[in-house]
């Protein structure tokens, strides 16, 4: 007896380790197979993106909301019903509004087909699971800060040349306090994001949203703290880069978030906080030949390569010239 009970803890023991990485693998990870799927997409290999997407199911609980549609258009697209329905559930799951599935030209074919009646039967009790997970105290305290931080930034845009100087102190000043609130917030919790708050609430009401969902396409997300960062590093700062590295990895920071923080770092050649490098988000490294160490970091945390993100630019230009951002499937 003494026997098999140590049998049974050295086999508890053993597995431990695999259990925890499942639980801890890294959305760098998931980033890097998120570009490998928008390539198979471009080159119209559906099969090995649904392929890819099946991987991202089966190893991260949570999955951004953009990506669940974008799976859910590849599925459809490929007319793989049993992936559509799967897909459609997780959608629902992680918080996409129906209205706007309803409104994207390839997935309001669900809405039209008895097929899916079992899952739209169901978004409400779906649509639960992903209300449970979100932190509300600070999805508010969030809000309420964006209000503030937006009101400031607009009347500093607009201000007349007398009134200039009391609202950029202002906005100096409120930064500072948004700073030190979403690191309070990153230490207690994590990066305040989608994972932690949920999609930002434009999203959920059509009557505000709509037209540019119809315009861009039905890309979705939650930046308010990665814009209220940047206005924050739009002067000399000391960084905070290992919190926002952990949140990254840990899926509450996306890539696109990080490298736009790290862009507006960079901007500043002599910081006394220390040396910073582009990432090419938002703003361009002037040194072009610095192309393949930036290709690198890109890379390294998730991003498409500057070639991929040059070709998928193009793209979505022609598309939204053309109006079929609302009608191709969602790559970003």
């Amino acid at each position: 007896m003494r026997f098999r009970f140590l049998a049974i803890a050295l086999g508890f023991f053993l597995l431990m380790p695999l259990t925890f990485l499942a639980n801890s693998r890294s959305y760098i990870l998931y980033h890097q197979t998120k570009c490998r799927i928008t390539q198979d997409i471009l080159d119209s290999n559906f099969k090995a993106a649904l392929l890819r997407f099946d991987s991202m199911h089966h190893d991260y609980s949570f999955i951004f909301s953009n990506d669940c549609i974008m799976a859910l258009q590849t599925a459809l697209v490929a007319n793989d019903s049993t992936r559509s329905v799967m897909w459609l559930t997780k959608c629902f799951t992680q918080g996409v509004p129906e209205w706007i599935l309803q409104t994207n030209g390839i997935t309001r074919i669900v809405f039209e087909s008895t097929f899916y009646n079992s899952v739209l039967q169901s978004k409400d009790s779906l649509r639960t699971i992903y209300a449970n997970k979100l932190n509300y105290g600070v999805r508010r305290k969030m809000e309420k800060m964006f209000r503030r931080d937006q009101w400031i930034t607009h009347h500093l845009n607009d201000a007349h040349v007398v009134s200039l100087p009391f609202y950029y102190i202002l906005w100096l000043r409120n930064n500072r306090i948004e700073k030190h609130q979403i690191m309070k917030i990153c230490k207690r919790y994590s990066f305040p994001g989608e994972q932690l708050i949920g999609i930002m609430r434009y999203y959920e009401d059509s009557t505000i949203s709509a037209s540019q969902i119809r315009s861009i396409g039905p890309g979705i997300t939650n930046n308010m703290a990665m814009i209220m960062l940047l206005h924050f590093y739009t002067t000399q700062r000391k960084s905070e880069n290992k919190v926002l590295f952990k949140a990254l990895e840990n899926g509450y920071l996306t890539p696109y978030q990080y490298g736009s923080i790290q862009d507006f770092m960079s901007k500043w050649k002599h910081n006394p906080y220390g040396r910073f490098y582009y990432y090419n988000v938002w703003h361009n490294d002037p040194d072009s030949t610095s192309n393949s160490a930036i290709d690198q970091r890109r890379l390294a945390i998730g991003l498409p390569s500057l070639a991929l993100k040059e070709k998928l630019d193009q793209l979505n230009r022609a598309n939204r010239k053309n109006k079929k951002l609302n009608n191709v499937i969602l790559l970003n």
